[in-house]
């Protein structure tokens, strides 16, 4: 059809426009319609129309495990839903209609539903629509002393986690009912005369059952603070500390009579390393991270002490821009490539951020010979505040061999897992196998996903892998010898089975009057360990009384032990589950001999600065000799004295001030002698004081 614009109709055009405006009108009167209205027909639309997407869903808050219920409300349109896409929030979906989802973890979730026909599909989104708060968790400690004795009477507080009740359950065991409020952080479990339990917990979603050992503080050490004092701890742990060195809580300085405590844990020991304060993580210093490393690494430790200073019960801190110097013994002779340590080896220094429960790396020690040390070795280092110490090595150290950092830092471990369900909560843990080296334990919990696990080991290293679930339990062991390792764990269900055991016979010494000679009268008998598969082990014996005595994993009781009792006698130990039993028959003798039973030795130059303060505790000991060592702990030595009564548990002495070197100690019974050598503290003297005066033989 051609439309004129421009100029003037004909007459034949005239026509034409009027015979088409005839037709229009009989066509209009046959069809029923006018084209030229915007009035709709009211015969059916034959246009195609997509569903619209709705849904409600049963709750939209409560703690995880939270159970969801979700129903489809969705409108068909030209064509009936055919299909249905969920979008749960958190990483999981369905193609359900009416779905039901469990929310594992606390988090606030966007749920989208998709609806799909042949004519389209629509989607609806609710932001925000569930809520889940973390659950309230019971954590269950076994908390004991050095012996795995359980301690009463302990308060627990926290600042990462809101702990609503804490009670002892019926196997002395502290339980904890918390809420989480972060996914990770610590709880301190404090008692008079202990060491703080810092127990860290990482990814806290499930209820959990650890070991803690609360370390007994040793006696305090005093000094004057106005002179300062080179203090000689137990196993050769020290600290020199300068003149006016510390500051109360208000800024003054405290120039009175301070106590210090010095408290070594010994990591080599089972039932001690569970006194290793906060994680086995540590931030070493930036510039010592190579490209692509994460700054976290994984610590490997050789010994940790805790040192605390108090005024008239109030602690203390070293004041801005002063220094001590510290020696932390060493528990361990190799690293954690099981190569020898070295005297004037590195191994980083650590001090714990308590708040996060992660080591914070302080610079380096050097390692330096220390009789005093059971392994021989201390580390040499300097502090600016105290705290707990950590000798610990990191994959990026030299870890005290002096062959330098290893390179590549660490390798990539994957373990592939098989044996467990989806959204299944276990437990997975990294430990070092070397026998002679450091320690580390990291555990998480995780919730299982499908997918394997990657996590990063010390290249060189040799870790055990252990993942557990109730009564299924797997582990692999794995020499990290490549940058890429792939290890495949298959969880199976397991008898219960032993980790440690023992049964270790204690004499008991007694005398008639301060005139007689110890004897041993008696025994007691430590009866526990740790196993897996069951929390609990039954055990039987004539120590323990008629019925079965229960003891959870990690504890220990003392039995009495008497010579009426038969001798050799047997202690029967059962595990049991739903897969099996597993039990252990065995013989304990009644140790009839044993010469005296240390616990600590240290000396002090007293702080008026006259005398050496020897103090000790030591059971079944009728006498003690001092000899004095020089500067050679492999000398025979020279006699000082002779220490005829031990109730005391200290002696004055002047004869040894300001002398240099060791001392050797052997105390003495009927059975035998014990022996412990102990370096002699420096006298300090301010110049012009009275109190040094020349030494005396």
């Amino acid at each position: 059809m051609e439309i004129l614009t421009t100029g003037k109709h004909s007459s034949s055009t005239r026509n034409n426009w009027w015979q088409l405006g005839i037709f229009i009108v009989i066509l209009n009167t046959m069809i029923g319609c006018d084209l030229f209205s915007s009035t709709k027909s009211s015969q059916p639309d034959t246009q195609s129309i997509a569903p619209t997407a709705n849904f409600e869903l049963s709750e939209a808050t409560g703690k995880a495990p939270l159970t969801v219920s979700f129903t489809d409300l969705s409108s068909n349109g030209t064509s009936p839903i055919h299909s249905w896409q969920w979008d749960f929030g958190d990483g999981n979906s369905s193609d359900q209609q009416n779905p039901q989802h469990i929310y594992q973890t606390a988090g606030i979730y966007d749920v989208q539903l998709i609806v799909s026909s042949n004519n389209g599909s629509d989607s609806m989104t609710r932001g925000g629509s569930v809520t889940v708060d973390a659950p309230d968790l019971l954590v269950t400690v076994s908390l004991v002393n050095h012996k795995g004795i359980a301690i009463p009477e302990v308060t627990a507080t926290s600042e990462s986690f809101e702990l609503l009740s804490q009670s002892y359950n019926e196997f002395s065991q502290l339980a904890l009912v918390l809420r989480p409020t972060d996914t990770a952080g610590v709880i301190r479990l404090s008692k008079t005369g202990y060491t703080d339990a810092l127990l860290y917990l990482e990814n806290i979603i499930a209820s959990q059952t650890v070991s803690l050992t609360m370390a007994k503080r040793n006696p305090a050490i005093q000094f004057d603070g106005f002179t300062g004092a080179e203090l000689i701890g137990v196993d050769g742990a020290s600290a020199d500390i300068p003149a006016d060195a510390f500051v109360r809580p208000d800024g003054s300085i405290a120039n009175g009579i301070i106590d210090a405590y010095i408290t070594p844990i010994d990591i080599s020991d089972s039932i001690m390393v569970n006194a290793f304060p906060g994680s086995f993580y540590g931030l070493p210093n930036l510039e010592d991270i190579p490209d692509g490393e994460d700054r976290q690494q994984q610590l490997f430790s050789y010994g940790v002490v805790e040192y605390t200073f108090f005024e008239d019960g109030v602690e203390l801190q070293l004041r801005d821009g002063v220094e001590a110097n510290l020696e932390l013994p060493i528990y361990v002779n190799e690293n954690i490539f099981e190569e020898e340590l070295i005297e004037g080896g590195l191994i980083p220094m650590w001090t714990l951020n308590e708040s996060s429960g992660i080591w914070e790396q302080q610079g380096e020690g050097i390692i330096v010979a220390n009789p005093s040390s059971p392994s021989g070795f201390s580390l040499s280092a300097t502090t600016s505040h105290f705290s707990w110490f950590n000798t610990d090595a990191w994959a990026g150290s030299n870890n005290g061999s002096g062959n330098g950092p290893r390179n590549p830092v660490n390798c990539f471990v994957t373990f592939n897992i098989t044996g467990l369900s989806i959204d299944e909560t276990f437990k997975f843990s990294l430990s070092n196998l070397a026998i002679a080296g450091p320690v580390s334990t990291l555990s998480n919990y995780m919730i299982y996903d499908g997918t394997a696990i990657a996590t990063r080991v010390p290249a060189g290293s040799l870790i055990s892998a252990t993942i557990e679930r109730g009564n299924n339990k797997a582990s692999k062991a794995v020499l990290c010898i490549s940058s890429q390792i792939t290890v495949d764990i298959n969880l199976e269900e397991i008898e219960p089975e032993f980790d440690q055991w023992n049964l270790t016979a204690e004499p008991v010494f007694s005398r008639e009057d301060e005139n007689s000679l110890y004897e041993i009268s008696a025994n007691k008998v430590l009866i526990g360990g740790t196993f897996y598969g069951t929390d609990r082990v039954e055990i039987e014996s004539s120590l323990v009384g008629a019925q079965l005595l229960t003891l959870p994993s990690g504890m220990f009781f003392e039995a009495d032990f008497s010579l009426s009792d038969n001798t050799p006698t047997i202690i029967t130990a059962t595990l049991k589950n739903d897969i099996g039993e597993v039990q252990r028959v065995s013989p304990v003798d009644f140790v009839e001999e044993q010469s005296p039973t240390l616990d600590y030795l240290y000396i002090e130059t007293t702080p008026d600065g006259f005398s050496q303060k020897y103090t000790w505790k030591v059971e079944g000991a009728d006498d003690a000799t001092v000899y004095y060592l020089e500067e050679d702990p492999a000398s025979i030595g020279l006699l000082v004295l002779n220490i005829d009564d031990m109730e005391s548990g200290t002696l004055l002495d002047s004869q040894l001030l300001n002398l240099p070197g060791y001392i050797r100690v052997e105390f003495g019974n009927q059975y035998g002698n014990t022996t412990v050598i102990s370096r002699l503290s420096e006298l300090r003297c301010i110049e012009g004081s009275e109190l040094c005066g020349p030494a005396t033989q």
